[in-house]
């Protein structure tokens, strides 16, 4: 999969772990969920628009699917990626602190994984970036989220 130039690996991984330690300019990916409810992070802003939880699991998902695609392994089917894409609780029922802290716990592990693949010379990096950017779009989207529920600014 080719989605621009090829950029040198280090510089992709020294991107992608300032991104999540200290923002780079921006809130540190690692604290965009801070503080957050279930209930915030699954109410969504309007119809047809997508929770904080429905982009963190899209997040998720496509870190997963990248990891599992450029080590060989399976990837999910169109099926299963338009059933998890953008995936969040049908019911306030559903939106548990337990299914956050999984969920929260997931994107943490979401990027430790991609770090190990973006770390492996064995992969290919014509694609690494893009998830860089891809990910700090829809960090910045958490924190318009974040910032339209009236939740404080994380610097």
């Amino acid at each position: 999969m080719t989605t621009g130039t090829p950029m040198d690996r280090s510089t992709i991984l020294s991107l992608w772990n300032g991104a999540w330690e200290t923002g780079l300019g921006f809130a540190p990916w690692k604290d965009v969920l801070s503080g957050l409810t279930p209930t915030q992070a699954s109410t969504p802003p309007g119809d047809g628009r997508h929770s904080i939880w429905a982009h963190v699991s899209h997040i998720c998902f496509w870190r997963e699917y990248i990891a599992a695609s450029a080590r060989g392994k399976p990837v999910p089917t169109d099926e299963e990626v338009r059933r998890h894409n953008f995936e969040a609780p049908a019911s306030s029922l559903q939106a548990t602190q337990e299914a956050w802290d999984a969920l929260k716990n997931r994107f943490a592990s979401s990027h430790r994984a991609m770090a190990e693949v973006y770390g492996d010379p064995t992969t290919q990096n014509d694609w690494m970036w893009g998830l860089v950017a891809h990910d700090s779009y829809h960090v910045g989207q958490i924190m318009l989220l974040r910032a339209l529920q009236g939740l404080p600014p994380i610097m």
